[in-house]
């Protein structure tokens, strides 16, 4: 298991960022708080804060070592990594350090063993740029990739502006048997039941709404091979111009699918054209 990295910074003023220096430095220079003061109000060193105030160490000056590469340089390369993630090719850690390795040995620049950075170079670019971080990536395949571009959003949004109306269906499957409510029990206690009928038959419900907010009436499906199927439901109390029916699993099949297509969508989409 690797080590977890400890920053080898040691107490409690070993750290400290540029806004709380500027705002010592001013305070200080301004008269308002003495050297000790602005040390003890915003957490730096005294002698740090001395140096910046007497003009010895230059205020953007950092603790530590130096970083290896210059920060303009350093700069340069988390822009073009963060560029390529966002564009869908991200790197990662190990990669950054390999060109990383790459790049300095072109350039000539000395200060990694065996010319290979190790992880403490990530841990120390992080802490200069705290907009780094690990991400998990998300999948995208090459296919739509390649149609997520610019020419084939626009042609897409283009043709959408011709369209009058836009819908989308789906269907969904509701189960009859009942979830159980919470109910008191003994704290602690590892199984608590709630008995249920051992009815597992569902219900299939198809609706239909556009973008506009209007909706449709759904169109239910009940398991069952004849009409007699519907009698034990409250089809009375279902909402205005629901379509009932049935099907021998309850699904939507293509007979049921054209049902639908005829007495729902044809009635209720409206007279101009066309629809999607």
């Amino acid at each position: 298991m690797p080590k977890k990295y400890i920053p080898t910074a040691k107490g409690p003023y070993s750290r400290h960022n540029y806004e709380d220096m500027e705002k010592a430095v001013d305070c200080v220079r301004k008269g308002t708080l003495s050297v000790r003061a602005a040390a003890k109000k915003f957490g730096i060193a005294k002698s740090t804060l001395g140096d910046r105030v007497s003009g010895k160490t230059e205020l953007t000056a950092r603790s530590g070592c130096n970083p290896v590469l210059p920060m303009e340089l350093e700069t340069e390369v988390i822009e073009s990594v963060t560029s390529s993630a966002e564009k869908g090719f991200g790197i990662s850690r190990k990669q950054l350090l390999s060109r990383i390795g790459i790049l300095c040995r072109k350039t000539k620049i000395k200060g990694f063993k065996n010319e290979t950075p190790s992880k403490h170079l990530w841990y120390s670019m992080k802490s200069r740029h705290p907009e780094l971080n690990l991400r998990k990536p998300e999948k995208l395949g090459n296919v739509r990739a390649r149609m997520l571009n610019l020419v084939v959003v626009s042609n897409y949004f283009d043709a959408l502006e011709g369209i009058v109306g836009i819908w989308n269906c789906d269907e969904t499957g509701k189960q009859l048997e009942h979830t159980p409510v919470c109910v008191i029990a003994r704290k602690g206690a590892k199984n608590v039941v709630g008995r249920t009928g051992n009815d597992r038959s569902n219900i299939t419900i198809m609706a239909c709404v556009n973008a506009a907010g209007i909706k449709m009436p759904p169109m239910l499906i009940v398991k069952g091979k004849t009409s007699k199927s519907l009698f034990g439901y409250n089809t009375a109390d279902a909402p205005e111009n629901t379509v009932w029916t049935y099907q021998a699993k309850a699904w939507m099949d293509e007979t049921i699918s054209e049902q639908w297509f005829r007495e729902v969508f044809l009635k209720n989409c409206g007279a101009k054209r066309p629809h999607s």
